[in-house]
């Protein structure tokens, strides 16, 4: 699963959280509203958010699902990052397949467990796990809930904020993973 790996090494880059400063036409360093989220490898801003902005780093969130997977029969079907690694997609489907009965031009219906984890740290979306048995239906990794596997599907969000109720738990995770 050296695909999965790469990936895992790809989100591993350092990030941080920066005032906002910039200069004005007169030279004077101003503080700007918000924060800014600096790629520390680059030396560079890849993403403008608010004071209330919880940096939750790639690494941090993706890295420990992805390397439990590695070895385990999962083969990566999408990978997106954009060139600054603002936003990221991951999603990962099992080899082995569950027969749940015949499609309508006689293939097999088939259902595979499926992985997809997306970060941003851009506000354009929250962190979001998403792993269960879906239905395949497309040869592209195309899949939709099944209903024999919903109480089994874990849905997991996170807003990227310092205010949030909702904080993730990789341990209570990393349990739900095993337990499928």
């Amino acid at each position: 699963m050296s695909n999965l790996a790469q990936v895992v090494e790809a989100l591993d880059f350092p990030v941080s959280l920066r005032d906002n400063f910039f200069t004005d036409n007169a030279g004077k360093v101003i503080r700007g509203v918000g924060k800014q989220v600096y790629r520390e490898d680059r030396n560079k801003s890849i993403a403008n958010v608010s004071d209330t902005y919880g940096l939750i780093p790639h690494s941090a969130s993706l890295k420990p699902v992805l390397s439990a997977l590695d070895g385990m029969g999962f083969d990566l079907k999408q990978n997106y990052m954009d060139h600054d690694g603002r936003k990221v997609m991951v999603k990962a489907i099992s080899q082995q397949a569950w027969n749940v009965g015949k499609l309508a031009n006689g293939g097999d219906d088939e259902v595979r467990m499926t992985i997809m984890l997306i970060n941003s740290y851009d506000r354009t979306t929250a962190l979001r796990v998403n792993i269960g048995g879906y239905r395949m239906i497309c040869s592209n990794g195309m899949t939709i809930s099944h209903p024999a596997f919903a109480g089994l599907n874990i849905k997991l969000k996170v807003v990227h904020s310092q205010n949030q109720t909702k904080k993730l738990d990789f341990v209570a995770l990393g349990n739900s993973v095993a337990a499928l």
